[in-house]
């Protein structure tokens, strides 16, 4: 029964470890609650709430989120940029997530917002034509799963809309997180088994 109950015990410990390790952020000030710390920023790119936006261009609901990114805002035509380099490890799996969206208190069908997300040398570009006034349905999540290719990765959110009149695009929730490899819940396993195997002998022999 004592095996029995270290092994579990063992279990989720190691389930724990694992877990832990998969939920770190390592993108610091994702949520830009400290404004722009930690991020490189090119042109104008600002940090709002959803009270100044109700405030000042016209916005209902709320975004839940407190604090995020806006490029464009106030029409400034200047198209900006957001970028960080995280520490990685070269061929190691993981995943980018992020919110975003189009915010407009003139909405119409022919115009939007574009943004291109680099990923260390590989680029992505994301265009959402659905804009809103209401603050709550503006971000959408997106994710990008790619495996780094050094011990640094450059991740950057690049502005490239046609569009900057009374329409802003919004960022928030920025995470990257490792990819747990099945190999390590096989490797948790079997050391498992071999201690359950051999804890017991070398119990004997003292």
């Amino acid at each position: 029964m004592k095996r029995i109950s270290a092994v579990v015990a063992g279990l989720l410990v190691g389930g724990v470890v694992l877990s832990t390790t998969a939920s770190a952020n390592l993108v610091v000030n994702g949520d830009f609650e400290n404004d722009l710390n930690s991020w490189t920023a090119v042109q104008r790119v600002v940090t709002e709430t959803s009270q100044r936006y109700i405030d000042l261009a016209g916005a209902t609901g709320d975004t839940g989120t407190g604090r995020f990114a806006s490029f464009g805002s106030a029409n400034d035509p200047a198209l900006g940029s957001l970028s960080q380099t995280i520490a990685t490890v070269a061929g190691e799996s993981y995943v980018l997530t992020f919110g975003y969206g189009g915010f407009s208190n003139v909405t119409t069908s022919s115009r939007n917002q574009a943004l291109r997300v680099t990923i260390g040398a590989t680029t992505r570009d994301i265009t959402t034509q659905e804009l809103n006034r209401d603050l709550a349905k503006v971000l959408q999540p997106f994710s990008f799963q790619f495996a780094a290719a050094g011990s640094s990765t450059l991740i950057r959110f690049s502005d490239v809309s046609s569009e900057t009149l009374a329409i802003d695009g919004l960022l928030d929730n920025v995470r990257v997180e490792t990819v747990p490899l099945p190999g390590a819940f096989a490797l948790l396993f079997a050391g498992l088994f071999a201690w359950l195997a051999i804890g017991p002998r070398r119990t004997a022999k003292g």
